[in-house]
């Protein structure tokens, strides 16, 4: 994670000055990510609080995302290199903002990401808690966009393959850029095939994503020969 000059994480910096501004702010999508949201009316479902003895009084106000709860501390902007008076607004998980960068924003529309994992983020046209849904182990969500929805369709190891590659096989792409001062990411990437190859991957080198969920499915590459090189294996890990 980043860090600041001094050591510190900007993200523990950046948590400690909403909570020194006071913010009691939260975006739906959080919310969603923990049930505790009821999807039609988007409001914390008192039955769940109930049976978790949780009271209201200590879940944070629910404000859309993209709402400002607050001001960040002048003092904390300073330190992080902002002007005074940066506003605190309301996000939303990694992919759901990735969906809005890319125009998902309309049902039917849908963004693919890499980040850690692989995921398709699909937008629909509401709420979705069908028979179908549960069936297939897919959640129903708020979107980032108002008066939206979607869900996420993943498999667990997208980017975790490229890291998985770096440290167990990366060692020439690290030593070079450890003498280079550059990221090992880099050099990997150079020197992957520019288009698709002739592998096969089954990238559950993690649990699987829905419908199946299956713990115990196992990765594999495909048609490896003797001529396949290290970084043709990590293209087809990482493109599948």
């Amino acid at each position: 994670s980043a860090a600041h000059r001094d050591g510190r994480p900007v993200g523990a910096l950046l948590a400690q000055a909403v909570i020194n501004a006071g913010v009691v702010g939260l975006g739906h999508r959080p919310a969603g990510e923990e049930e505790l949201q009821d999807a039609g009316l988007r409001a914390d479902p008192p039955e769940i609080l109930r049976v978790a003895g949780v009271s209201d009084e200590k879940l944070p106000r629910i404000a859309p995302s993209g709402t400002a709860v607050g001001r960040m501390p002048e003092h904390t902007a300073r330190e992080l290199g902002f002007r005074p008076g940066v506003l605190l607004v309301t996000g939303g998980l990694d992919q759901q903002c990735a969906a809005l960068g890319a125009g998902a924003v309309r049902p039917g529309q849908v963004s693919y990401g890499m980040g850690t994992v692989f995921c398709l983020t699909v937008v629909t046209p509401g709420p979705d808690l069908s028979e179908g849904m549960f069936r297939d182990r897919l959640s129903s969500r708020l979107h980032v966009v108002r008066g939206g929805h979607n869900t996420f369709v993943y498999n667990r190891t997208g980017g975790a393959i490229l890291k998985w590659y770096r440290d167990t096989f990366g060692g020439q792409e690290r030593a070079r850029a450890g003498e280079r001062g550059v990221d090992a990411y880099g050099l990997i990437l150079e020197g992957m095939p520019p288009g698709p190859t002739r592998l096969l991957a089954l990238p559950h080198f993690a649990p699987s994503g829905p419908p199946h969920l299956d713990a115990d499915s196992r990765g594999a590459i495909v048609g490896l020969t003797l001529g396949t090189s290290r970084l043709c294996a990590a293209a087809a890990g990482t493109t599948t």
